[in-house]
């Protein structure tokens, strides 16, 4: 029997499971985990670190930890919030096929949005402040993750939202729906690489002073301060919540109805969503 009776909203009762609600379930628990994430970004940012602000000018302001602040901001909203919500629409939103299609590539374009910022932010704080670029494996992965995305973006626009192209759309879709599982997990571990570089690079303010050999010290990563502790719970909750998005999209009894989709978007596969 499917879960709910309504041509709009064709979601199948999971197999394997008596409960109808199983996938509503996790799709909550997903939605609770980031609000354990948001709260944590802010504290991290506003209370360590003093805020979150953009600079266009002069340079002496862009050298800032607040402007800096951005690029994790950016990040962690448009990787770790949007791209997740867009993955799961079309699993947990009711509505014709092309609807899903322009609520998922808005997710998209919402996501790209902050993508650009966090990248313009830590390209420029990194040029005023007199910092290499691209010299840590954080941004290495970084920008594996964006060549990824980008090309997962541009293909999306041009061939899926065209209903022209379906022999093209036949031969990409399994591409678009591996890379889309695939950006999202690297984008994860490239967050709590980050997080992790710069608890390792130094603690913010409000954290205490430790006593040592020369006199009072401001507190290490390795001292177990405060603000360690929210930066390895904000790691923790971006990488369970990843985890839900990638339980709910990989299992095919959550899969929807096709019978509204073209004969391309019906290609049987596991990572479909």
């Amino acid at each position: 029997e499917p879960l709910f009776r309504s041509r709009y909203l064709r979601l199948k009762m999971p197999r394997n499971f008596s409960n109808p609600g199983f996938l509503i379930s996790f799709a909550i628990a997903e939605m609770l985990l980031l609000a354990l994430v948001l709260p944590l970004l802010l504290v991290w940012l506003v209370y360590y670190h003093g805020g979150i602000t953009w600079y266009s000018n002069p340079i002496d302001q862009i050298s800032q930890p607040q402007f800096f602040n951005v690029h994790p901001f950016g990040m962690v909203f448009g990787f770790i919030i949007f791209l997740s919500q867009g993955i799961l629409v079309y699993r947990v939103i009711p509505g014709p096929k092309m609807i899903i299609k322009i609520i998922h590539a808005s997710f998209h374009l919402i996501t790209a949005i902050f993508v650009i910022l966090g990248v313009v932010a830590v390209w420029k704080f990194h040029t005023a402040a007199g910092y290499a670029h691209l010299y840590t494996l954080h941004s290495w992965m970084g920008m594996i993750t964006l060549i990824l995305f980008g090309l997962q973006f541009a293909f999306g626009f041009i061939y899926f939202l065209n209903g022209n192209v379906e022999e093209m759309k036949r031969l990409l879709m399994p591409v678009h729906r591996f890379l889309g599982c695939s950006v999202l997990v690297l984008s994860a571990v490239t967050c709590v690489a980050g997080i992790n570089e710069k608890l390792g690079f130094g603690m913010g303010r409000h954290d205490p002073m430790i006593n040592t050999s020369e006199g009072l010290q401001p507190a290490t990563y390795e001292d177990k301060p405060p603000e360690a502790f929210v930066g390895n719970f904000l790691g923790v909750g971006i990488c369970l919540a990843v985890a839900a998005v990638l339980f709910i999209v990989t299992r095919p009894s959550f899969q929807r109805d096709n019978s509204d989709a073209t004969e391309s978007e019906k290609e049987p596969i596991n990572l479909s969503y």
